[in-house]
């Protein structure tokens, strides 16, 4: 009788760490989970098989009703009359699929695996934020979960509905975001005004040195030094030129300007 109960305790995984009592001082965390981990494993079969069990139960039943059932059937469910029809029988029973997790038949799988999702949702893009956050809501059992976490219809610009969720409450801005933000706009800001002040000075740096060979050239051409006002006037070519690129370098600036404020 004895080996009788202690294979039945081995093929149902019935230990003492199963069953909530310590089985002794001074286990390694590791150890502990790794063990728990091993006997789940004939648990987690059982619950499969379960699982498809009653898949292939509620199928049968479908099937049966679609059959056998009258034309009208009334019933009432927390005390509101309903109908069935024997027409909504009639759809292919492989869509009946429970809503149970096979894979997972503790909460506490069920609430990792949901952890791990909006974990992965947070650093890897692709994923429906929406989504792996009902996830955890429905994972956690979290009572009223609509109304701490509501969703309204999704709308386009003109008000139609799109078919999707978006949230009732939308998400604030980041205030570090922000902050940053204000910061780079300021730079962008001080560095336009300060190209702006450098286009300036260059500017009048162009017209105080043109005024300067001008006068040279009229003191030139008064003294009759042909080679002095040559060169007079090549220099008042260069100032010509370097006007003109600064001219192009404004007008650039300035489309780049009214492209950024686009």
């Amino acid at each position: 009788m004895s080996l009788l109960i202690s294979y039945a305790e081995r093929v149902g995984a019935v230990t003492d760490a199963m069953m909530g009592e310590n089985p002794g001082q001074n286990t390694p965390a590791y150890n502990m989970s790794a063990m728990l981990e091993q006997g789940l494993q004939v648990f987690n079969g059982v619950f499969k098989r379960v699982y498809r069990s009653f898949r292939s139960e509620i199928r049968k039943l479908y099937k049966l009703n679609g059959i056998y059932l009258d034309q009208e059937e009334y019933f009432a469910y927390q005390d509101i009359e309903s109908q069935a029809l024997q027409t909504d029988y009639t759809a292919d029973t492989k869509d009946l699929i429970p809503a149970a997790d096979p894979n997972a038949f503790s909460n506490k799988e069920k609430q990792m695996k949901a952890i791990a999702i909006a974990e992965r949702s947070m650093s890897v893009p692709g994923y429906d934020p929406i989504k792996a956050e009902l996830r955890w809501l429905e994972a956690h059992e979290v009572p009223d979960a609509a109304e701490i976490f509501p969703l309204v219809p999704e709308r386009d610009e003109q008000g139609n509905e799109t078919g999707g969720i978006t949230y009732k409450f939308p998400p604030q801005p980041n205030p570090e975001l922000e902050i940053q933000k204000a910061d780079m706009q300021r730079r962008t800001l001080e560095g336009q005004s300060r190209a702006e002040t450098e286009g300036l000075l260059a500017h009048s740096k162009v017209n105080v040195d043109e005024a300067t060979i001008v006068k040279l050239m009229a003191d030139a051409a008064v003294a009759a030094d042909k080679p002095a006002l040559e060169r007079l006037k090549l220099l008042l070519s260069d100032q010509e030129s370097i006007r003109k690129s600064l001219s192009e370098i404004a007008k650039i600036e300035a489309a780049n300007k009214q492209g950024a404020d686009d």
